[in-house]
This record gives structure tokens, C-alpha cells and sequence, in this order.
């Protein structure tokens, strides 16, 4: 995936009209999305370090379940290229300008990457160390660094994948010095600070070379989605993409309520846009507890029109799979609209609510019984800011006045029960570096256990289990293939009886210079566990997945 391979230096324009020739006669792309209704999913399963045991090791039952559970997938070239075979259709992962960093010595075309005005490299700000970060800033304006990115594109599709997934598509100047802080790079073409509308000229002319070089590949931009919707070169830099992703998805913790830049119907209707536009949505939240889990589920149906998706890693693999994923709401009956303070859209099947960030907790009465996504029958429900809910369509008809039957649009009766505001969260402008960088990967990570819902009736409780002794203590040990001094996130997770699979601790670790890393954890309880690293664009290998205490 690096640019700076040195077979890439003998890499022929004929090899490459070769393999885009016999790409093109063999493969048809796009192909068609599972869902055939808007209240359907269509999952998408981002192939990182935490799913290369099902990569390189799937038995045929898991390969016709991910078949089947799966729309798509991402993988990582080549690590992946044994799974194509089998695997649902899968684009493969491209930054736009990522040159890695590979040793300390001096890095390998250097007239491709960006430079400070003192003549330093610079990086994209993303796994910085303070002196340098892992990736270098590409040079996105030279024609010699966007011929060799397309070869290689070329020569990997031939292997078999649908198309790109073309991560930093930042129609801003994203790059930085080794400890992170924002550099406004020379401009090699004119000598002097790159301006931001030369960066959006650059960024657009390229994306539309790899449209004109690929025209029959899936494309999909990681691009920011606040950029602005009137300016030329970022509707040319839509224009070359089938599919937009917008990573962080409807559990930004940045999104705010009302109408402002970054407020969540001001997402809502960038989505509008860009389906105006013919362009299908990627929506990849970083989901580390059940509530995001259901509020990106509810938002997904608040905006899907059949042909977008939805990525997430978050119980979404064989062995450790959310039925709710699987909710069918049938047909669309209409748009999103305004309805008791709330979001909602309805389906043949049923319903989806979202209450936007920072507004009051509010309880409505459905005047039926109704199924949520996790499984919960309910007759009303009590949405905090930013949280959503799906529900199916009651069980039987209760014949009461304003039932909420799948169909009709319901009336407004006093059933609103506001309580305290949510304390409105301190705005965070999502930052296209974090948005749309590769080591901002769709596996979230968070040690804070989610909060179980409150049940609409009462019920009778039980006394809550002795806790735990805490007695264990294991060591983590693995490697990066092909780097070194690399970051890596390892989330361990601990299972329950009372509530299964949850997230125990997440750690962190930078690899030694032969790429490998251990890591003692003291303080585990009695039970089992499972270990899943990652490492953005590298592929990782574990010496153990699980383990018992």
C-alpha cells in the first residue's frame, strides 16, 4: 500500500494498461447493495486487525455467514487478497496522500512529499511522537506521485476487488509538523505557502484522475462533510466518487442541536444533498456502547434510501453478533419529519424516534406494544438528548384511539413528558484530520460500560450479583507486519452472565523498532476474555485472541 516500494520505481505504464484492461473486461462494478427496502441495513464490515482470524482462517459456515450478513466489506491490500475468494464484494483501503514511514533513514521519494518553509518534511497529523508522524504528507499536486498512486490501484483491483475506499479526502490543508501542529506546506509549483484554494484544486484534479483511470471500480471518499457545498472543486471531488463516507456517524460527540455548522440536522440535510446529487452515504460511527449503537441505527433509517450503508465493527462478527442489525422496517412511508419534539420516520414495519444532542429527555406513550431493535417490548419510550430508538410494528392492534399503526401519520396528543435538559456538551468542530484519517479506523474505543435502558414497565428486580474477585494479571504480545515504532489499540473484553461480551480495558501500545510489542495487564477478574488490536493501514498479529482468568 506504501508508495515508497521499490518495485514501484520499475513499475511500467504497460503493466499497468494491462492489468487496467484485463480488470475492466473481467469485473462490473458497482455491484448492487442487499437491502431492497429503506428500513433494511446493509452492513458493511471494516476488515482491520480485529477480523484477521475470520480473513485468514474463516471455515466455510463463517464464509457463507459473512455472505450473508455482510453487503461489503474493506479490506487491506495484500493481507486481504486471500479472502477474495470468498468474501462479499470489498474495496480495498487507499489514503489520498499517505506516504509511510518506513525506518529512520531518509525516507524514499522525497520530491513527493510536502515541506515546511525550512525545507522539513511533514506528515499527516495523525500517530505523532513529536518528532515525526507515521505518514508522511503526500504531495496531492504531483503528476509523478498521482501516476504511481493510480498504477498501484490498478494493480490491486486486478486482484479482484470492487473498488477504493479513498481515505483523507480533505478539501482542506491537512498536514503538520512530527509533533502534530497544523504546517501550511511550500507549494512546489509556485514556491511560496500553499494556498487553500490550490490544496482544493489539487485534491479535486486528483480524485478525478482516479475516476478517469477506474471508471468502472466502486469509489468511496472519507471526505468531511461540513465542507462547503457551493464551492467548485468540492462538488468535482464528489462528482468522482459513487459513495460518501462520513465517519463518526450520529454519535459524533461533536454534533450539536439547533441549525449551527456542525448541528445534527445540518448533517441530516448534507445527507439530502448528497443524495440530490445521485450519491449514495457510508455512515461509520465509532460505537462503544449500546445507546450510540441504537442511536446509529435510528439515524441510519432516519436518511437510508435502500442503497446506503452503514459500517461498524461493534458486534458485528460471527461469533459476536447484535440481532438488531437485522431489524426489518420494510418500506419507507415518507421522510423524516418533526414530531413531538423528536425525528421520526415511519415504515410499513414500524417507526425509528431520535432526540437531537441537547434537548430535554422526553417520554411518549406508543398505544401499542412495540419490539426495539435490542429486543425490548414496550408501550412507551424515554429518549435522553442525543439518543434514538428503532421499534417494530405492535404486536397485534390494540383498537385505541391514536395507535400508532405503521401507515398513518399520528396525531399530536399530550403524552410529552419533558425533564431536565441534557447539559448541552462543549462543541467540538469535528476535525477533518480525526474525520478522515486512516488511523481514525471505525473500531471506537471507549472503557466505559453502557448503561442498560430503563424498563417502560415495572419489573421485579433481583439482587445484584457479589462482585467479582479481581485476581488475574496476563501478558499481550504480538506484532505489526512490515512497520515498526507503530501505535496500537488494544481493547479487551470481558464476559459476563449478566450482561455478555462487555468492554473491560483499553490500552495502548507503540511497537519496538522489529514491529512487535507486550504488554502486562494486572487487575483482570475471574472469566474470559477476548483481545482485539488495531493498527490504522497495518495488519497485526496476536499471539493470543482469547484467554480465561
Amino acid at each position: 500500500m506504501a508508495l515508497n516500494r521499490d518495485d514501484q520505481k520499475s513499475r511500467s505504464a504497460i503493466i499497468a494498461l494491462v492489468a487496467f484492461f484485463c480488470l475492466a473486461c473481467a469485473f462490473v462494478f458497482p455491484a448492487p447493495l442487499h437491502a431492497a427496502t429503506p428500513g433494511q441495513v446493509n452492513l458493511v464490515r471494516d476488515a482491520t486487525s480485529s477480523f484477521d482470524s475470520y480473513t485468514a482462517n474463516a471455515t466455510p459456515a463463517q464464509q457463507q455467514w459473512i455472505q450473508a450478513h455482510y453487503s461489503s466489506m474493506r479490506g487491506y491490500a495484500p493481507f486481504f487478497n486471500q479472502a477474495l475468494r470468498w468474501a462479499p464484494p470489498t474495496d480495498f483501503y487507499r489514503d489520498l496522500y499517505a506516504i509511510y514511514r518506513e525506518g529512520s533513514g531518509t525516507p524514499p521519494h522525497e520530491n513527493w512529499i510536502l515541506k515546511d518553509s525550512s525545507g522539513r518534511d511533514l506528515y499527516i497529523p495523525a500517530d505523532c511522537n513529536g518528532i515525526y508522524c507515521t505518514q508522511y504528507a503526500g504531495d496531492v499536486g504531483n503528476p509523478e506521485f498521482r501516476h504511481a498512486w493510480i498504477a498501484e490501484a490498478q494493480e490491486r483491483l486486478a486482484k479482484g476487488y470492487r473498488g477504493i475506499f479513498v481515505d483523507d479526502v480533505n478539501m482542506t490543508i491537512t498536514v503538520s509538523n512530527g509533533a502534530g501542529t497544523r504546517v501550511t506546506p511550500i507549494d512546489p509549483r509556485t514556491g511560496r505557502p500553499m494556498t487553500e484554494e490550490n490544496w482544493r484544486r489539487y485534491v479535486a484534479e486528483f480524485t478525478e484522475e482516479i475516476r478517469a483511470a477506474m471508471p468502472t471500480a466502486e469509489i468511496v471518499h472519507n471526505t468531511p462533510w461540513f465542507e462547503n457545498q457551493n464551492d467548485p472543486y468540492v462538488r468535482r471531488e464528489i462528482a468522482a466518487a459513487d459513495t460518501i463516507e462520513l465517519e463518526r456517524g450520529f454519535s459524533d460527540s461533536g454534533l450539536t442541536g439547533g441549525t449551527g455548522t456542525y448541528a445534527f440536522n445540518t448533517l441530516l440535510a448534507h445527507i439530502d444533498w448528497l443524495h440530490s446529487l445521485g450519491k449514495r452515504v457510508m455512515i461509520e460511527p465509532y460505537i462503544e456502547n449500546e445507546s450510540q449503537r441504537e442511536l446509529n441505527l435510528a439515524g441510519y433509517y432516519l436518511i437510508n434510501t435502500a442503497s446506503d450503508s452503514l459500517v461498524t465493527s461493534y458486534e458485528s462478527d460471527p461469533d459476536n453478533y447484535w440481532p438488531g442489525w437485522e431489524t426489518n422496517l420494510g418500506a419507507a412511508l415518507g421522510p423524516r419529519y418533526e414530531w413531538r419534539g423528536l425525528l421520526r420516520r415511519d415504515f410499513e414495519g414500524g417507526f425509528v424516534l431520535v432526540n437531537l444532542p441537547g434537548s430535554p429527555t422526553t417520554t411518549v406513550a406508543l398505544n401499542g406494544e412495540y419490539t426495539t431493535a435490542a429486543g425490548a417490548k414496550v408501550r412507551s419510550v424515554q429518549l435522553s438528548g442525543r439518543e434514538g430508538v428503532v421499534l417494530t410494528a405492535p404486536l397485534a392492534p390494540t383498537g385505541e384511539a391514536g395507535a400508532e399503526t405503521p401507515g398513518q401519520r399520528p396525531a399530536e396528543p399530550p403524552v410529552e413528558s419533558p425533564a431536565e435538559p441534557e447539559p448541552p456538551a462543549e462543541p467540538e468542530s469535528p476535525s477533518s484530520a480525526e474525520s478522515a484519517s486512516p488511523i481514525a479506523e471505525s473500531s471506537g474505543s471507549s472503557e466505559a460500560a453502557p448503561a442498560s435502558p430503563e424498563p417502560p414497565t415495572p419489573v421485579a428486580t433481583t439482587p445484584a450479583p457479589a462482585p467479582e474477585a479481581t485476581v488475574g494479571t496476563t501478558t499481550l504480545t504480538g506484532a505489526v507486519s512490515g512497520a515498526h515504532r507503530v501505535k496500537v489499540t488494544i481493547k479487551i473484553r470481558h464476559q459476563t452472565a449478566a450482561k455478555g461480551w462487555r468492554v473491560a480495558r483499553v490500552l495502548k501500545v507503540v511497537t519496538n523498532p522489529s514491529g512487535r510489542f507486550s504488554k502486562r495487564v494486572a487487575g483482570l477478574k475471574v472469566g474470559s476474555y477476548q483481545v482485539r488490536a488495531r493498527a490504522a493501514g497495518h495488519s497485526i498479529r496476536l499471539r493470543t485472541s482469547t484467554f480465561t482468568i
